[in-house]
């Protein structure tokens, strides 16, 4: 199993990881008819997507989609741009991902986003999501249709659960619990 790509959201002048998620109406590929794909195995969800915040709302401003027909008609407007990489011989190669830059597509959001920065390496895991205790900043944004009503620094108390957890074995009890949490982005703060 591999760690994979987080979306991200612009906020406060810093990109932050979304490391947890309660509620509904995220935009995905999906809304737009696109079919994503595992892209490689850091990313076996197909895309992933950058948000912003700008003037207290949320904006979806970037998208990197690979679609199960290779079909990416354009989004608000945006056409996708190819891609590249350069491989181990030195030859430049198109990914097989589109990326759609420079979208602001509203959100319909309501809920709460978890975002967190700042990553703390010890405590990365080589397997799906890391978790908010992986990470010294961790804001709770509260989200209705779109507009951000409130910002709560959970940054403390997930400081104190980090110590709490200091010691504990990493062997979990519940193998395929312990997997199906670390691809999940629900939370409980």
């Amino acid at each position: 199993m591999t760690a994979q790509i987080t979306d991200t959201v612009f906020y406060q002048n810093s990109k932050h990881e979304i490391v947890g998620i309660k509620g509904k109406g995220l935009i995905d590929p999906t809304n737009f008819g696109l079919n994503p794909i595992m892209i490689h195995t850091a990313c076996y969800r197909g895309y992933y997507l950058e948000y912003s915040v700008l003037n207290d709302k949320l904006l979806l401003t970037r998208m990197n989609v690979k679609d199960s027909n290779e079909t990416y008609p354009p989004i608000s407007g945006v056409e996708p741009s190819l891609l590249y990489y350069e491989s181990h011989d030195g030859e430049k190669r198109e990914r097989s991902e589109r990326c759609y830059e420079g979208l602001r597509v509203p959100v319909p959001f309501s809920g709460g986003l978890l975002i967190a920065r700042d990553f703390i390496r010890e405590m990365y895991v080589h397997m799906g999501f890391q978790k908010p205790t992986s990470f010294r900043a961790v804001h709770e944004l509260l989200v209705d249709n779109g507009n951000i009503t409130r910002m709560i620094d959970h940054s403390e108390s997930v400081s104190k659960l980090r110590r709490k957890m200091q010691g504990q074995s990493p062997e979990p009890d519940d193998l395929m619990g312990w997997i199906n949490d670390m691809f999940s982005l629900d939370y409980f703060i």
